[in-house]
């Protein structure tokens, strides 16, 4: 039996991962939401919910500015990775390409 380690808490979706992404890019909340397609306020829950599930700010901000925090800073490579095998993934699957390995339940 395949024993898989389950999270105790829930895990970012890779759509936030995606948002989160576009804001530390430009640092523009209403930019980043329309490249992402959401309106400006699920954009920012979307951001909100994302820091909860973290467990801190991955923004500063002010009316006028925002900022990536520490947090953010160090999130932006995690993230890049988890999307980048995410895509990966879904590639290799969508090939066939299964290697030769043979998963057994």
């Amino acid at each position: 039996m395949l024993a898989l380690a389950i999270p105790m808490r829930p895990l970012p979706s890779l759509d936030s991962l995606r948002c989160f992404l576009e804001a530390a890019a430009s640092l523009n909340f209403r930019r980043a939401a329309r490249a992402v397609a959401l309106t400006p306020t699920a954009f920012g829950q979307r951001i909100k919910q994302l820091e909860e599930q973290i467990g801190a700010p991955l923004f500063a901000r002010t009316t006028r500015s925002v900022a990536l925090t520490e947090r953010g800073l160090a999130l932006v490579p995690v993230a890049k990775r988890c999307l980048a095998e995410a895509e990966a993934c879904a590639q290799q699957v969508g090939r066939g390409d299964f290697g030769l390995r043979t998963f057994r339940p």
